[in-house]
């Protein structure tokens, strides 16, 4: 439906949010870093990546095979949403680049929790919202649909 609109002018939003337990003797150190006990992030999957590329990417691995050729996107806020439990942005690009991107990432941050051994395996719970949203075209209605029909498979 996305890559029907081509060259629409469309926008994605992502919000992210998440506990973080917090280390209030690490402030008092001034050691501000081992603040919180986790972080997370997000990023959208390139256009011309695989899934296995895209995780070598924002694992901070080169996969053997070819790396993205296409640019990164221009978010909005980019590197203001670094701090906090709750991480927003915006992407405005045309309705078909939203449709190529393939998916997004919710991947870990270094905080204190790195430095415990017990808490390795710890599972992490979080919110992930995304919203695109295009002018005078009205897509909620045909996402809908689309989401009834896959959940009900």
């Amino acid at each position: 439906m996305l890559e029907e609109l081509g060259n629409t002018r469309a926008e994605l939003r992502v919000t992210l949010s998440y506990f973080i337990e917090p280390n209030p003797g690490a402030v008092m150190k001034g050691d501000v870093e081992l603040y919180p006990s986790h972080g997370l992030d997000f990023d959208v999957k390139r256009p011309d990546e695989s899934d296995q590329q895209a995780i070598g990417r924002v694992n901070g691995l080169h996969p053997a095979r070819r790396a993205s050729t296409a640019s990164p996107p221009q978010w909005e806020f980019g590197q203001l949403r670094a701090r906090g439990g709750v991480k927003h942005d915006r992407l405005n690009t045309t309705a078909a680049d939203i449709a190529r991107m393939g998916g997004i990432s919710v991947f870990p941050r270094k905080g204190w929790w790195g430095r415990d051994i017990a808490r390795v395996e710890q599972q992490v719970r979080y919110a992930l919202i995304v919203t695109v949203r295009t002018p005078e075209q009205e897509i909620y209605s045909q996402i809908a649909n689309e989401i009834e029909v896959a959940a009900s498979l």
